[in-house]
């Protein structure tokens, strides 16, 4: 007890001595703090800044400073907190008098929806851009990215199937236009007229068109635009939220599922996971079913982020599985089986509605997974980095005999690389600047186990490329913009030669070195080809006051040749024609100049109008056309060969919204394109012709927000076409008969008509949309 006593005498005794230091301890120290926007450096008024020690309480003046005084030595703790910013948590060990100066993000406003009464200043580019928003993908979940796209007054769509739609741009398709997928260009065998884009639209939340070259951070080869398609975007808060869609189409008897969900652990942490599943049976014409033509797509998606505004990285993931019945009677077997086709009223096989998709058919699978990361600096501007890498698997499925009856015709593998660094000066908000590298490794490879000769042949590709580009606004009515580009591609590849080929195409006098074995009949060769390409634009955009806009933009781009323009060489199964390229083929240079004229009226609640002309001067363009016929054990064929030729593509679009009223609203899209062949004096073939869309829709303002919507879309016959036709001797019934295979007559025009209606249940908590739409009435 003694002990025990004697202890707590001394433990007192200390206590007594240190409060008593503590109390004698000086707070006479001074903190003198600034609180800058990190965006552009500007100073923050009214910050609430609390010293969460001592609870005192002061605001930041004009300058976003403040002074704490009689601090006390050692740590201290501030939390911070704006209008508009995300709040902030600063500790400092305060050793003495000290300056701070401390950054909040003043532009992080999270929007559930947001609806825009009026007209906006653009005032940000020079080149056409218009946007797909999530409203309207999701009505349209049942169809394919091409399907969508023709919405857009000067986009078109090649179709060769159903579900196979190549989305075209002011006349211009495949590698000349640019696919971006969440940020990373799309590569997945885009070369062929039949080949549609692997993108789940599903997945979407915005889709970009741009039409044009400007956007030259994604590369200078875009000679006809660029599609960019984004994801929904993460959530900033702690939250759990989801959605599914069903959608159900009497044609084809489809249906399409679509689940998302997302979830924000906190301000830094979210992610999203998204599946979708449709499948569509035979088609129908109003009298019989089109055989074979139904479809299957699986599609997936999962993100994932950790970060904030001033840092972050992301990881994504998306998979597209897909499955593309091709109309029996499509397939013919011989060039007789062809000109029969075209002249028969209705298809030669007709059978019951099925789900089953039979030989032909393709099956493509597309595995895309992405690495970005973003930092920004203060009073600079963000430097972002990213890593993709993409697997495309192609197969194409025709009637075969024999051991390869299971076999597909074709069987390529597409393995992609691809990288970016891109660092952007925005401080400034009258001038940006931008500029990055970017880089892409491919490896393809034909399996021999189709047992047939590779229409492509295996090949390495390597691409680099870096840009510059400048955005800068000299006053409240002018917008300039101007970027540089250039390009470098390393194609390298052995390919086996048929050698009547060879000799037809005189190979043997400018590449006969590049000979490195002889089998037979067929020339096994080496090319190791290097292209360097230049790209720029240049544009202005004069706004005079908030209702008119004139934006005329220069854009120059250079693509080079891809591998099936260069060594296209035998039948493609899934075209049923025989595809010549050329390796002399140069890469072709574009000179488009784009002039945009938008103007608001006030004429009842307001007239918006928007014009846009264009014209495109394209030199060494690559053009396919057809040159004949060529027998094989197989049957007859067409042959389309790879040229060059000097074109001119050109036309307009226009964009009319009327609001008649609050409720009733006018719209009409038109767009005309034509191209001429000057090398030849010919119009271009696989223009699309004159498109018309309107709708007048009446939206109310009740409960449930009902609406109703009528659509007209007129196409007319495109008369402008060369002649490619040719005759074809063939016996029938013991006699020798010319055929006219007339390959070149275009459809007649025609008329369809649409209508819409559609609810919103239950809009305070969980809203459902109900949406109903008959098509071709």
């Amino acid at each position: 007890y003694n002990i025990v006593k004697k202890q707590v005498k001394i433990y007192t005794l200390i206590w007594v001595m240190l409060t008593g230091m503590m109390n004698a301890q000086t707070c006479n120290y001074q903190l003198d703090i600034q609180i800058i926007d990190f965006h552009d450096s500007q100073p923050l008024f009214e910050a609430i800044i609390t010293n969460l020690k001592t609870g005192e309480i002061m605001l930041s003046d004009k300058n976003g400073k403040v002074r704490f005084t009689n601090l006390c030595r050692g740590e201290q703790t501030f939390s911070i907190t704006h209008p508009h910013c995300d709040d902030g948590l600063e500790t400092i060990n305060l050793l003495q008098n000290q300056k701070v100066t401390w950054f909040l993000e003043h532009h992080i406003i999270t929007l559930e929806k947001l609806e825009t009464l009026g007209y906006q200043k653009r005032a940000t580019d020079t080149h056409a851009e218009i946007h797909i928003h999530q409203e309207e993908i999701e009505k349209s979940g049942s169809e394919s990215l091409g399907s969508i796209l023709k919405s857009v007054s000067g986009v078109n769509g090649l179709e060769t199937g159903n579900a196979i739609i190549k989305p075209m741009i002011h006349g211009m398709h495949s590698s000349r236009i640019i696919m971006l997928n969440h940020g990373v260009r799309q590569e997945d065998m885009e070369w062929g007229v039949e080949h549609a884009p692997t993108i789940d639209i599903n997945a979407l939340q915005d889709i970009r068109i741009i039409k044009g070259s400007s956007a030259l951070r994604y590369g200078g080869d875009a000679i006809g635009g660029i599609i960019m398609t984004e994801y929904p975007k993460l959530p900033k808060k702690d939250t759990l939220t989801g959605k599914i869609g069903l959608t159900g189409i009497s044609n084809g008897r489809g249906s399409n599922i679509n689940a998302q969900i997302q979830k924000g652990f906190n301000s830094k942490w979210a992610m999203q996971m998204q599946a979708s599943y449709k499948k569509h049976g035979d088609f129908s014409a109003p009298n019989y079913y089109l055989s074979n033509s139904g479809s299957e797509q699986k599609a997936m998606m999962a993100e994932i982020s950790v970060g904030d505004f001033k840092e972050k990285i992301s990881a994504n993931y998306s998979f597209l599985d897909t499955k593309l019945g091709i109309l029996t009677t499509a397939h013919f077997g011989n060039l007789n089986d062809l000109a029969n086709a075209i002249n028969a009223a209705e298809p030669f096989v007709i059978e019951d509605f099925s789900y089953q998709i039979q030989k032909p058919y393709q099956h493509i699978s597309h595995h895309l997974a992405q690495v970005k990361g973003e930092k920004r600096f203060a009073g600079f501007g963000k430097l972002e980095a990213n890593y993709a890498f993409q697997f495309n698997k192609r197969q194409e499925y025709d009637v075969r005999l024999g051991e390869v009856t299971d076999v597909p015709s074709m069987d390529v593998e597409l393995i992609t690389h691809s990288g970016e660094i891109v660092l952007t000066q925005d401080k400034l908000s009258h001038l940006k600047i931008a500029g990055g590298i970017n880089f892409a490794f491919q490896d393809n490879f034909s399996d021999p186990v189709t047992q047939n000769k590779r229409l492509i042949p295996d090949y390495d590709k390597l691409n680099g490329g870096a840009f510059v580009s400048v955005n800068y606004q000299p006053g409240d009515l002018c917008t300039l913009n101007a970027g540089m580009r250039y390009d470098y591609m390393q194609m390298d590849t052995k390919k086996y030669y048929f050698k009547r080929y060879w000799d037809r195409m005189n190979y043997n006098d400018d590449f006969a070195e590049n000979i490195i074995g002889d089998f037979g009949n067929e020339w096994l060769t080496h090319f190791e080809l290097n292209f360097h390409t230049y790209s720029a634009t240049l544009g202005v955009a004069y706004e005079p006051n908030n209702y008119q806009e004139i934006a005329l933009n220069y854009a120059l781009a250079n693509r080079p040749p891809n591998p099936a323009e260069l060594f296209s060489e035998g039948l493609h199964h899934s075209a049923l024609s025989i595809e010549l390229g050329d390796v002399r083929i140069q890469p072709e240079t574009a000179h488009k100049i784009s002039l945009n004229y938008a103007e608001k009226v006030e004429i009842l609640h307001g007239l918006q109008v928007n014009i846009l002309g264009h014209y495109n001067q394209i030199q060494n363009y690559i053009y396919q056309i057809p040159t004949g016929a060529e027998y094989t054990i197989r049957g007859s064929y067409p042959v389309w060969s790879y040229q060059q030729i000097e074109a001119n593509i050109y036309g307009f679009d226009t964009d009319v919204t009327l609001d008649i009223n609050a409720q009733w609203q006018y719209q009409s899209k038109f767009s005309y394109v034509r191209g001429k062949d000057n090398s030849h004096d010919l119009p271009l073939i696989q223009m699309p012709p004159f498109n018309w869309q309107q709708q007048i829709k009446y939206q109310s303002s009740a409960k449930w927000s009902p609406y109703i919507a009528m659509s007209t879309e007129l196409v007319g016959k495109q008369n402008q076409y060369p002649d490619y036709n040719f005759t074809l001797n063939v016996l029938e019934n013991g006699e020798d008969v010319t055929k006219l295979v007339d390959i070149s007559s275009t459809p007649k025009g025609y008329f369809l008509l649409t209508a819409e209606a559609g609810i919103a249940l239950n809009q305070d908590k969980n809203p459902i949309n109900i949406v109903a739409k008959c098509q071709n009435l």
